[in-house]
């Protein structure tokens, strides 16, 4: 089993029984040197491995985001987890640890499993974007 392990992960120290792998983004997230350190031991001891998803997984976790209307929601961190999911999920099973909620609907949507911690989405959501003003609807 293939973990996919969001700054959520890192932060909690839960670190799954299995292969983890998260992405450089990820590891930029995490501001306590403490914490840090903690990470640098798991990776230096290949309990995770850290790994750039390639630009295709990236685009197209870019395009899916953006068709779920989640594109705007995301950070480059977050991309890359979906990136790298997206990636592996094609070959093995995956399985996301995240508690963002537009990562989560946008693999929910895309059949890849996620895990989280302390926060879950309840359902499925497909964003517009309304002018406040005027009131015209218009696509993600």
């Amino acid at each position: 089993m293939i973990f996919i392990l969001d700054t959520t992960a890192l932060l909690s120290w839960l670190i799954p029984p299995g292969t983890n792998i998260t992405c450089p983004q990820v590891l930029e997230e995490v501001k306590n040197d403490f914490t840090y350190t903690v990470i640098e031991g798991y990776i230096s001891s290949g309990k995770i491995q850290v790994e750039k998803p390639d630009e295709k997984y990236v685009t197209e976790a870019e395009n899916i985001a953006k068709d779920t209307g989640d594109y705007i929601k995301l950070s480059e961190p977050d991309i890359c987890i979906i990136a790298l999911a997206l990636k592996y999920h094609r070959k093995e099973k995956v399985t996301v640890v995240t508690d963002d909620y537009a990562i989560q609907n946008i693999l929910r949507k895309n059949g890849i499993k996620f895990q989280s911690y302390y926060r879950k989405i309840k359902e499925d959501t497909d964003w517009i974007i309304v002018c406040s003003y005027c009131g015209k609807i218009y696509p993600p």
